[in-house]
């Protein structure tokens, strides 16, 4: 045997390492890819019903929380951290992006109060939808979220708008479930308390 016959096997070696290792990079990378896909279009928050809202409304009287401070990160068109200070039941203090707000009229959006008076006006805007009773401006909207199991407020919130049109809605093709009027996402907004600090 001569060396070209002894070397022979080890090139055949090194090219089925290759093939391997171009195999294994392509699925990982589709892995990945499958992964991104998943996690940018898929929503963990599920759908929130008008039995949710009450019952987490209920559960925010029971407890009578009148002195806290909120933290509130909002993503969307206009992103921002909004923080409230809660004393007696009402806002003493707001901040957005660590900065004052001035107008006092705006302090209570992101107290306890006022995020479920956002909610209320959401569901009115769905149950008039639902009813047959909306009109062209009436928008239809997809409502996702999750309260806190022990005091009741909205944790996380997730509000789609849809524009009218097509039936098969992008929530029936990225996982989002049922949302009634079909069409296209065509805004979004959703909020996350970041911090939630009860004072004396």
């Amino acid at each position: 045997m001569d060396a070209s016959e002894a070397k022979a096997p080890v090139r055949h070696g090194r090219r089925s390492n290759r093939i391997l290792a171009a195999v294994l990079g392509a699925a990982f990378g589709l892995a990945g890819v499958l992964l991104f896909w998943l996690l940018s279009f898929r929503d963990p928050l599920p759908p929130l019903s008008a039995e949710d809202f009450r019952k987490a409304q209920e559960r925010w009287q029971a407890n009578a929380v009148d002195n806290y401070d909120i933290e509130v990160r909002v993503r969307g068109r206009q992103p921002a951290t909004y923080r409230v200070e809660v004393r007696d039941g009402e806002p003493a203090a707001a901040f957005r992006n660590g900065r004052p707000l001035t107008q006092k009229r705006t302090w209570g959006t992101w107290s306890v109060p006022g995020m479920f008076g956002t909610l209320a006006s959401d569901f009115r805007h769905v149950a008039e939808v639902e009813s047959g009773r909306a009109d062209e401006t009436t928008p239809r909207l997809g409502l996702y979220g999750v309260f806190d199991p022990r005091y009741g407020f909205p944790r996380r919130y997730r509000r789609i708008t849809w524009s009218q049109g097509r039936e098969e809605s992008m929530a029936h093709r990225v996982g989002q479930g049922r949302v009634g009027a079909g069409g296209d996402a065509e805004m979004e907004v959703s909020w996350e308390v970041t911090e939630f600090t009860i004072r004396e």
